[in-house]
């Protein structure tokens, strides 16, 4: 392929056309090694007889982690020797191209696969990527393999986990402040969690909305309480979690909003899902999120008295945000949460959660925003 490997040389030359990308990118991949040369270089005798393996670019895998796009495939190598470049272009559902994975993002090799990742996307975007291998001389690319298949469609979330404050353990009762995770802003989706080694929670501060407050009786008692609201500048809140002499531990998550996305936050499930269940090593809450509206982040949050630990042991989806277990007035309070996706209106299947150590009675709420 004569001169640079550019968006024209995708569109117009490798792909063959906007609408072929978008329509059918698996079946375009020309099946051949041929070497074209760069009659312009003055190097063509060093390339004679020089080909690609594999002969077809690579398939690429794509994956999301938050909003940023994970992308890898496998290293393609020129019998010549010379340095195979990457170039990773973007499409997306109108048919436009964007050239990613440049600068501090662009393409190595990691344990033995080539990776990158794009952290431009734009929430409710829904992309396909495909990467040409080049040869560059003299900063031009001369050489190149045709692209190969494009990549799974990725779907750019809405509202994606972004941290936890400090966690604060409480061993009797009265005001306590909890402070919002550094870096909050107006518009982030705040949750406030508070965990009780006894039956009781928190009032509900000002301006913020419950979801979810579960009261567990008993010789392991436990309360979960789960609030929300949209940052609005402040910094903090204060609650008096009732811990009376046996202890509690409460925080903030906040979860942000990706680029592209200007509309208010808004809770997208149907009905919250919020009980308890009596001792046992795994839980899967029930019944299922039902969400409403396109493209919703599925919160999954679950609370044990006694056990050391708790993680996923079925996934279904969702991935571990936040677990951690605190000791306050000789109490073992331990939580966990893990968010997924719902990319259409409907039931987002829960995952399965186990708990490590001395097994308790389980809290849990599930809900869901957009």
């Amino acid at each position: 392929m004569l001169g640079a490997v550019g968006v024209s040389a995708l569109v117009c030359g490798s792909l063959a056309g906007v609408s072929i990308v978008l329509g059918a990118l698996s079946e375009v991949v020309p099946r051949t090694s041929a070497l074209f040369s760069d009659f312009a270089t003055g190097q063509v005798h060093s390339f004679a007889g020089a080909t690609f393996s594999p002969s077809v670019a690579p398939a690429m895998s794509a994956s999301l982690d938050s909003s940023d796009v994970m992308l890898a495939w496998d290293p393609v190598s020129i019998s010549s020797g010379a340095t195979v470049t990457y170039r990773v272009a973007r499409v997306d559902q109108d048919s436009a191209i964007d050239h990613v994975c440049i600068d501090s993002d662009a393409p190595v090799l990691v344990s033995g696969k080539i990776s990158c990742t794009d952290r431009t996307g734009r929430a409710d975007r829904v992309y396909r990527y495909v990467v040409t291998p080049v040869v560059v001389r003299s900063g031009v690319d001369t050489w190149s393999r045709p692209a190969g298949e494009s990549s799974s469609a990725v779907l750019v979330p809405r509202i994606v986990y972004a941290a936890t404050g400090s966690i604060i353990a409480s061993s009797s009762p009265g005001t306590t402040t909890i402070p919002y995770p550094v870096g909050t802003a107006a518009g982030d989706v705040l949750v406030l969690v508070s965990i009780n080694a006894i039956p009781s929670a928190p009032l509900t501060p000002t301006d913020w909305t419950q979801l979810a407050r579960v009261s567990v009786s008993g010789s392991d008692p436990l309360s979960l309480f789960v609030a929300w609201r949209v940052a609005d500048g402040s910094s903090s809140v204060q609650i008096n979690p009732l811990a009376a002499a046996s202890g509690a531990v409460s925080y903030v998550m906040r979860f942000a909003r990706v680029a592209g996305n200007g509309d208010v936050p808004i809770v997208a499930t149907a009905t919250l899902v919020s009980g308890h269940t009596a001792a046992t090593a795994t839980l899967q809450p029930t019944p299922d999120s039902l969400t409403v509206g396109t493209n919703s982040t599925v919160v999954s949050l679950v609370a044990t008295h006694s056990a050391s630990s708790v993680n996923l042991s079925q996934h279904r989806g969702f991935v571990v945000r936040e677990s951690g277990m605190r000791h306050p007035r000789s109490e073992d309070l331990t939580w966990g949460v893990a968010t997924g996706r719902g990319a259409e209106p409907g039931a987002v299947p829960a995952p399965e959660w186990t708990q490590v150590g001395t097994t308790g009675p389980w809290a849990y709420a599930s809900f869901a925003f957009r």
